[in-house]
């Protein structure tokens, strides 16, 4: 949204703009990665219909990779949210023939909640669980003031800017986390009163 008004014979302006954003991701990052790593001759399923993996390097692969299949579905759940809103608001006023003075004030809120729960990977060699939710918030306010001269001589110009801004952040960051739950499915695991 962004709106400007101009009064006094446009020699006072004042306007403003805004954006919101709202984001959610899955969490399903780093699936490029399990494919590179996944050994081709190891099977998605085994015979019993369970994830295949390398068991602990048992069959003389690498340990610890992640059956690509397997974390897209077991992460599924992973949720990430946030906000951001930017907003700026502006006054810029003619005080002579060829003096602007201008100030704005402008603000930057970012907010996010993260939960992710990295099931057991016994296929992989990995067979505890974890969970991890964090929340966050931060604010930076910048205020600028400016004074601009510009003056015309014909073919030449002459210009002066000078300023100054002053710029505030503040922010919070709070997180828990915890392993090796006894209960091994999501909904236990994840807490509904978070968002």
């Amino acid at each position: 949204m962004n709106t400007e008004f101009s009064i006094l014979k446009n020699r006072l302006r004042l306007g403003e703009n805004l954006t919101i954003a709202y984001s959610e991701n899955n969490g399903l990052g780093g699936i490029g990665a399990d494919r590179q790593t996944y050994h081709p001759l190891i099977p998605v399923y085994d015979e019993g219909g369970n994830f295949g993996g390398t068991l602990n390097g048992i069959l003389g692969l690498q340990t610890n990779v992640v059956n690509p299949v397997a974390n897209l579905i077991r992460r599924k759940n992973t949720i990430g949210r946030g906000w951001r809103i930017f907003g700026n608001a502006f006054l810029e006023a003619d005080i002579v023939s060829d003096l602007t003075f201008k100030s704005s004030i402008a603000i930057d809120y970012i907010q996010s909640n993260n939960s992710n729960f990295n099931p057991e990977n016994v296929e992989g060699g990995n067979p505890g669980n974890s969970l991890n939710e964090n929340s966050s918030w931060q604010t930076a306010l910048t205020w600028t003031n400016t004074l601009n001269y510009l003056k015309n001589f014909g073919s030449h110009n002459i210009g002066l800017l000078v300023g100054t801004e002053a710029i505030e952040i503040v922010g919070a960051y709070i997180s828990f986390s915890g392993t090796n739950f006894f209960y091994r499915g999501l909904r236990f695991c994840f807490n509904k009163y978070f968002w």
